[in-house]
């Protein structure tokens, strides 16, 4: 393809693929990206597709879009992937060309700039412009097979911005439809942040051009704010597939169908993806990349492998299913790897999530290992860290030590053993965020002016309102000698009954029990169901007072979380029979359906791993 210029963009699709990104294999072989498999979730990678789309079409600034996740992660291959996923759609918004300009970690096809940035803000945009000219003449000419590293001499008298992007509009006219240009690795195109800054702002302001930049910390030089003359959004990269990823790369069938009708299976294939899914979200370097494989990756399909072998032969048996699930999931190395927290970042704002407000007030104290992920159902893209690094012990304050009491309640999912499904991973979430803002609020808000509820938790405990799993088994001696300030958890494990109505329950300051029931389901149906049950039990738990003073009474509230039902937010309508024999429908404001984005943003950052949950 040539532009009117004659600017020789690709000659053909040999040429062009030497220009994509490269990594290197554990045994020093640089291996082409697009060579290998890339797994992640489909729903992820469409709403990344979607927010890339958008361009700078519906935005009031030109803006630089980033993926900001740590190292090894699949930042890079996941802008990729999305240019991908685009073209096929073959939509007016749709890419039709993909460039990529790195700065470090790609073979010898560097852009690296020499020489000396002035010392004044507006010189030293112009020349980090006049560098970018250079990077993408070199890209769209340069034989990639010559001249390696790309080295450029940074121009001591360079031309303004003006004539920068006057440049590199003749070099992309005549180029028909939308082009993604990657900047891959941003922070080592230059030490000074006025410079990379200029080089971003020609890009952003090239119509028909949508730059997208990728590193392991946001560009803090680019303001987040929109009346900047251009500003940065962020985008999440999508999780990984970890049940393709199963299937055909370990050879481990799972039928989704069974969840259905089966809790067990349900719970047992919830744990299993998590499992795996946390253990390869630190190996995707071996997953990707053949000949990559770590000692430790090998070791667990070679561990692994036999699990599969069983669950082969038990797809026609569910309790056999069951086992073999249960056995896959022992088998599933608890890494004890240790991750840096991000310079300047509070564990307990990490794990609620942080917005781009905050992360600039930090400004450059923010270090490596933020995670920037998306709420479904919304706009908002927020920042967390890594499981690891936000449960890593900090301070000895009352917050910190909440903190790091849910992030033991919430590892403990991992640990094999009999109490394998006393908890689910997404129970145990919703335990550590719940905890975790009451702690720092003194309050948690269910969206409603009923459900805002007064507790400043002090600490998070096992424990049973229930003595079976009968409703009649509600155990009011129990509510009553229970701490004020103190979030617990159903206590399953040991081979206990299971505990009905809910996972999580807590006193509040004013005599409020509040019972949590979670669900991973997206059945509204079983939603439903579970709501009906919390009415029941409101019902049942107000009659075993009747003894009591109405001073001393304690007031019962129910709330079903469930992330992944789709629609508001809401209280229940229940059928109510009269003392005359009719029924009548009524609403019951003392138990709260929280569901869809609402639920979601309860989890704070551990929504990254929401498709996990379910």
């Amino acid at each position: 393809m040539k532009s009117e210029n004659g600017h020789t963009l690709f000659q053909d699709f040999s040429i062009y693929i030497k220009h994509l990104p490269f990594r290197q294999s554990k045994n020093g072989v640089w291996q082409k990206l697009c060579h290998s498999s890339y797994y992640a979730q489909e729903d992820d990678l469409n709403l990344m597709v979607s927010r890339l789309e958008v361009g700078n079409g519906d935005l009031a600034r030109p803006t630089v879009y980033y993926a900001v996740t740590p190292a090894g992660s699949g930042k890079t291959a996941s802008v990729a992937a999305a240019f991908v996923q685009s073209a096929k759609g073959n939509r007016t918004e749709s890419y039709t060309h993909y460039l990529y300009i790195a700065f470090s970690n790609n073979k010898d096809r560097n852009f690296q700039a020499h020489g000396a940035v002035s010392d004044d803000a507006t010189q030293a945009e112009n020349q980090g412009a006049g560098f970018m000219v250079r990077c993408v003449e070199c890209l769209l000419n340069d034989d990639p097979e010559e001249g390696t590293p790309k080295s450029i001499e940074i121009s001591q008298d360079p031309r303004n911005e003006g004539n920068s992007l006057a440049l590199l509009k003749d070099m992309f006219a005549g180029i028909r439809g939308r082009i993604l240009l990657h900047l891959d690795e941003h922070r080592q195109m230059n030490d000074n942040g006025h410079f990379r800054r200029g080089a971003m702002k020609v890009l952003v302001k090239l119509p028909l051009v949508v730059v997208v930049a990728t590193f392991a910390g946001p560009p803090l030089e680019v303001p987040a704010v929109k009346s900047s003359e251009i500003c940065r959004s962020p985008v999440a990269i999508p999780l990984v597939d970890v049940e393709k990823l199963l299937e055909i790369e370990l050879k481990c069938p799972l039928d989704r169908k069974k969840v259905a009708l089966n809790t067990k299976f349900g719970r047992l294939l919830s744990t299993l993806l998590f499992h795996c899914g946390d253990y390869l979200r630190g190996h995707l370097n071996s997953v990707h990349l053949v000949g990559r494989c770590s000692p430790d990756y090998v070791a667990f399909r070679t561990a692994f492998a036999p699990g599969v072998v069983k669950l082969k032969n038990s797809l026609n048996d569910a309790s056999a299913m069951e086992a073999a699930l249960e056995d896959c999931i022992s088998r599933v190395p608890v890494e004890r790897r240790v991750e840096n927290r991000p310079t300047g970042c509070r564990a307990e704002y990490l794990l609620l999530g942080m917005d781009e407000a905050a992360i600039d007030r930090l400004g450059h104290k923010v270090g490596a290992g933020l995670i920037a992920y998306s709420i479904a159902g919304s706009e908002a893209t927020k920042f967390t860290a890594s499981v690891r690094a936000i449960g890593a012990p900090s301070g000895n304050g009352d917050i910190d030590k909440i903190v790091r009491l849910g992030y033991v309640f919430f590892r403990s999912v991992f640990a094999n053993g009999d109490d394998i499904l006393a908890d689910t991973p997404l129970e145990r979430a919703f335990l550590w965020t719940l905890s975790t803002s009451s702690a720092v609020y003194g309050q948690l808000d269910f969206l409603h002016e009923g459900f805002l509820l007064g507790i400043q938790c002090k600490s998070i405990e096992k424990g049973r309102i229930f003595k079976d799993s009968t409703l009649t088994s509600f155990d009011l001696a129990k509510v009553r000698s229970m701490q004020v300030n103190t979030i617990y958890c159903a206590d399953e494990g040991n081979g206990q009954n299971s505990h009905p109505f809910g996972d999580i329950f807590f006193k509040t300051s004013n005599n409020q029990l509040v019972l949590i029931d979670v669900t991973g389901s997206t059945d509204t149906v079983k939603c439903r169901n579970k709501e009906l049950r919390l009415v029941d039990w409101v019902a049942y738990a107000k009659k075993t007072q009747w003894f009591i003073s109405r001073a001393n009474k304690i007031r019962f509230s129910g709330i079903v979380l469930a992330p992944l039902v789709p629609g508001e937010s809401h209280f229940i309508r229940h059928s109510v029979r009269g003392r005359r024999g009719r029924t009548t429908h009524e609403l019951c404001q003392q138990v709260r359906a929280v569901v869809g984005a609402d639920a979601i943003t309860l989890l704070g950052g551990l929504a990254q791993f929401l498709t996990w949950f379910q």
